[in-house]
């Protein structure tokens, strides 16, 4: 009797689509592969419904390879075959994929007495966990919340983090399941991912390594330079954004200053009323926004930071004489401010370097932002570099000694793909050891499935140093995470 290859789903937070993906390649392959489900399973618009007769099952597994089927169980799903059919299409498949588990839409979750459902001769299991949890309320991601905080030991308020996901995949599922079914594979898989860390995460969680060294801060999106006002200054501040690889907008009422080609191109201009400015803000992420006011005059000014001040910000400076600025801050605090609040405001803007021209009050602010950015945060993100796609490998700099060019945190991804530098994101240096960390990175893409998280260490000191073409001496520890989907 012919055998197939059964892989069970289970766990929450993108089990659907892991099983379209692991079709979609087994298809690839030449495989006859049947998607059903023990529970009950969303149907789509090629779902074969079964009552006891699996002719169509066999006919689409014959011409097309993929088929979905299950009995009618509501409008929206399917459920189980029932036994006289299953016993029939296992014969005809090569590979049977298994939602075995619900999750009413959850990330995570722990499961339930009676569950997962997974057939007695699975030979693996897939325990899929959303990444996109971390960092929200248990309570908000979780089914099965109860369960959860029993075995984690907290309360549902409480943010996720990657052990808490670790936690209830293994004493959820991988303890429990390695015994009922001692010879089925257990792997963890990195359900729905919304960002880079999460996608970094997911490469820990798949490969079961708790000791993630990767901190958020390092994932922070690119810092944001916000200028409410549009004149000669701010388009001086506008250019030295840009070259110092800020995110750039531009805020102003006057449609003759808020003008797209008075400013760099890839900057955001827009021009509102500035009592309209907090509908702009409020969606912005304040860990890297740093907020400029040089409007026309003091009453727009202090509009501006009353506004701004109902959110969070890594900086808030104002441009004005320092009479003025009194002025501005004693009407705030009229207005229910606090003096300690008010006095994390940088005004008069910028650092005191007697500046006069508008090229010179850029300077001062933009070195003032630096001195900032550098005290609470390693390294920020590109844009670009946050949206990346694709296989490849993941390269940080976890720590370094000495004078290496980069700071902890840097990264570079290197596309599977790639044949050239100019396909490369982000940089952890350039010169030789950029060089080297692409080589190695190219070499893990050879064959991403079956590689492991790395670190190297690459020492610029003395003779070092020299070799691989630096001045200054120093230490760069290298992170490499593979990351084949």
């Amino acid at each position: 009797m012919r055998q197939p290859y059964i892989i069970a789903v289970v766990g929450a937070g993108g089990k659907t689509t892991h099983i379209h993906n692991m079709a979609k390649k087994y298809v690839e392959q030449g495989k006859k592969v049947l998607v059903i489900t023990t529970t009950h399973m969303y149907r789509e618009s090629d779902t074969i419904i079964v009552t006891d007769n699996p002719k169509e099952i066999f006919r689409r597994l014959d011409e097309e390879h993929y088929c979905m089927a299950g009995s009618p169980a509501d409008e929206e799903k399917i459920g189980r075959l029932s036994e006289d059919v299953w016993n029939w299409v296992k014969q005809e498949a090569d590979l049977i994929l298994v939602e075995a588990d619900g999750a009413k839409h959850q990330l995570i979750k722990h499961p339930g007495e009676q569950e997962p459902v997974i057939p007695s001769e699975t030979d693996e299991i897939h325990v899929v966990m959303g990444m996109a949890a971390l960092g929200q309320p248990l309570f908000r991601v979780c089914h099965r919340v109860e369960l959860a905080e029993s075995i984690l030991g907290c309360k549902r308020e409480k943010p996720v983090t990657l052990e808490d996901i670790f936690t209830l995949a293994q004493e959820g599922y991988e303890k429990p399941l390695s015994k009922a079914f001692s010879k089925a594979v257990i792997r963890f898989v990195a359900g729905k991912c919304d960002t880079l860390y999460q996608r970094a995460c997911g490469v820990y969680f798949q490969m079961k390594q708790r000791n993630c060294v990767l901190q958020e801060e390092w994932f922070f999106p690119q810092p944001e330079l916000f200028l409410c006002g549009a004149g000669h200054v701010s388009r001086k501040m506008a250019e030295l954004g840009r070259f110092l690889d800020f995110k750039v907008t531009i805020y102003d009422d006057r449609e003759e200053f808020a003008n797209q080609e008075k400013f760099p191109e890839g900057c955001e201009v827009i021009c509102r009323d500035f009592s309209e400015l907090e509908q702009c803000i409020a969606q912005r992420d304040g860990r890297n926004m740093y907020y400029a006011v040089m409007t026309r005059g003091h009453m727009a000014d202090r509009q501006c930071v009353e506004q701004i001040l109902k959110h969070s910000y890594t900086y808030l400076g104002m441009i004005g004489s320092r009479k003025k600025v009194i002025q501005t801050l004693n009407r705030l605090e009229e207005q229910g401010f606090s003096r300690e609040v008010l006095n994390q405001i940088h005004a008069p803007i910028g650092l005191d370097i007697g500046s006069q021209t508008p090229e010179e009050i850029a300077v001062s602010i933009a070195a003032q932002m630096i001195q900032i950015k550098n005290q609470s945060q390693n390294s920020t993100m590109t844009e670009e570099l946050s949206r990346i796609q694709g296989k490849g490998v993941l390269c940080i700099i976890l720590s370094k000694q000495g004078s290496a060019p980069r700071g902890t945190g840097s990264m570079m991804f290197v596309p599977a793909d790639s044949r050239g530098h100019q396909t490369l994101t982000g940089s952890v240096g350039g010169g030789r050891v950029e060089y080297e960390t692409i080589c190695m990175a190219r070499e893990m893409c050879k064959n991403l499935e079956e590689e492991t998280i790395r670190v190297e260490h690459y020492n610029l000191s003395n003779e070092e140093s020299g070799n691989l073409g630096m001045i200054c001496g120093g230490c760069v520890e290298m992170l490499f995470l593979p990351m084949p989907e």
